[in-house]
């Protein structure tokens, strides 16, 4: 194997076993097998699967299997070397290898203060002081392994140093802003610009860090500027209050929420969409709105990045969000045109508590899932998901209410997408983690907000009962083009018609397989047959 190919799998074992040994580091470890084994070349690896120089002692290291003899050599203080024949372990295989290195320094107790280190230079000088090694430069020459292959990649990070999600938020406008045409000390400008400091505060105190799109309140910034501030970012919020035209309308009040529109191109519109559905109740609630909410989008008429696609957005800060690729939300706190709404923003105990409330549906949003896995992009973690799960007693039967919501490979929006399901298609549901539902057939994970339970499924659901593959769709477009893979950048095969009915053998990123093998076609445009 080659070097990177050696350092990935050692690395593997060391991720491994090292947390059930109390040791915190990894990349002083990882480094020490690169050194020690010449990168998995020496005689020692080749030969006795000894990655790490471990002398023989006597039931030292459980995994060892054996005695290998050769000579090695010690550095002594004044920088010369001794050379004798010596005894070292012999393993099986590397992962054994792996588990004697820590069995070595864990059935010994001069090792006691490796435990609990997080530091690799301070691991480092204290393995040396401890006596597992003689060379004089062996702290100098393994951190400039460590530097070399970038290996604190592997390190498991404090909570200090973990990432933290970000957030961006924008107060929608500037100065004295939209005023009430029926409570003059009402500006929208000023409410939400109170509105996004106390967001600010609370999702702090949650752990989350958050930018500003405007430091200054009477200074403005241009609409796509303030989206484009989000780069980096997890999401995007620019807050509001509404306003019909007219004057003063007490029968309008409902919250709004504007999410990105659809693009098969990102998976920010799907993250977008998500929160927005959970945030928009959250603030009805808060508010007391006499019509609740709503969860909308509005496209552009116009292609505004020019790349070719209807795709676009029409709001400004939400375009600005999407060309920098963060899922971006517009928050409608309801209307400064109607006097129950406005009175209740006035309040600043209310205004607290709203802010309060939308952090902390936003915190929860962003954190759920992250016991369950470190943000795999594929399937692969599922598997591994499955002891947090939450085993339905009884499997039920969900209604998708959505016009369109993703099944994705484990419960969580990072995952991969493995195909969408429309508004009214039902669904068995055998287990639920954070919010998501597992489904009966296998073929992935759905946002339950996104259904409504029907009943328990005393009897099999004729879609789950059978495999996920294949089965047939009907084309909805006039024309649509059959491409070489799935996505918009591979090449046009052909082009099928309204009304023709296909076979789907696999899905990817929202595309279906064709049996023919002609292609993938965009199954956004097509129904279940």
């Amino acid at each position: 194997m080659n070097t990177s190919e050696f350092i990935a799998k050692i690395a593997a074992y060391v991720q491994k076993y090292a947390p059930q040994y109390g040791i915190l580091v990894h990349s002083p470890i990882i480094a020490q097998a690169i050194l020690e084994s010449g990168r998995g070349t020496s005689e020692l690896a080749t030969n006795a699967n000894n990655y790490f120089g471990l002398k023989y002692r006597k039931g030292r290291c459980p995994t060892s299997t054996g005695v290998y003899v050769k000579q090695g050599s010690e550095q002594n203080p004044d920088g010369s070397y001794a050379s004798s024949v010596m005894q070292w372990c012999i393993f099986p295989d590397m992962e054994a290898g792996v588990q004697g290195y820590f069995d070595f320094i864990n059935n010994s107790s001069r090792y006691d203060n490796l435990k609990g280190v997080t530091d690799p230079e301070t691991y480092l000088k204290l393995i040396r002081e401890d006596g597992y090694a003689t060379s004089l430069k062996y702290v100098e020459n393994l951190l400039n392994v460590i530097e070399s292959y970038d290996l604190t990649k592997y390190d498991v990070k404090t909570q200090e140093e973990k990432r933290m999600h970000k957030v961006c938020i924008d107060a929608g406008h500037y100065d004295k802003y939209n005023r009430s045409p029926g409570v003059p000390e009402y500006y929208e400008s000023e409410i939400v610009w109170k509105l996004h400091l106390l967001q600010k505060k609370y999702l702090e105190a949650l752990g989350i860090e958050v930018i500003t799109t405007r430091s200054d309140q009477k200074k403005d910034l241009a609409l796509q500027s303030r989206g484009k501030k989000a780069k980096g970012c997890e999401l995007f919020i620019s807050n509001h209050t509404n306003a019909v035209g007219g004057g003063m309308n007490e029968k309008i009040d409902h919250v709004a929420v504007y999410h990105l529109v659809n693009d098969t191109t990102t998976n920010a519109d799907d993250i977008s969409a998500e929160i927005a559905k959970l945030i928009a109740p959250v603030i009805a609630e808060c508010m007391g709105t006499k019509q609740g909410f709503k969860v909308v989008t509005r496209q552009s008429n116009n292609d505004r990045n020019n790349d070719g696609l209807m795709n676009d957005n029409y709001y400004g800060v939400l375009h600005g969000a999407r060309l920098v690729n963060v899922p971006g939300l517009i928050l409608e706190h309801s209307f400064h045109t109607n006097t129950n709404a406005v009175k209740w923003l006035l309040n600043d105990a209310n205004l607290d508590k709203l802010a309060k409330a939308e952090a902390e549906c936003i915190a929860a949003y962003l954190k759920r899932g992250e016991n369950a896995g470190n943000g795999a992009e594929t399937g692969e973690k599922a598997e591994n998901e499955e002891k947090h799960v939450e085993e339905v007693s009884t499997p039920y039967l969900a209604k998708i209410t959505a016009e369109n919501t993703d099944v994705r490979a484990a419960a969580g929006s990072k995952y991969k997408k493995k195909t969408t399901v429309k508004r009214g298609e039902v669904f068995t549901i055998v287990a639920v983690l954070d919010g998501w539902g597992k489904l009966k057939s296998g073929a992935g994970w759905i946002w339950l907000a996104d259904t409504e339970k029907m009943e328990d499924a005393k009897k099999e659901d004729p879609k789950e009962s059978a495999s996920a593959f294949p089965y047939l769709v009907k084309i909805a477009a006039d024309v649509l083009n059959v491409r070489a893979g799935a996505g918009l950048t591979y090449k046009v095969n052909t082009t099928v018609k309204r009304g023709e009915v296909y076979t789907i053998v696999d899905e990817c990123e929202g595309w279906g397989k064709l049996k023919s093998g002609a292609g993938w076609i965009s199954l956004k445009y097509t129904e279940r047959h």
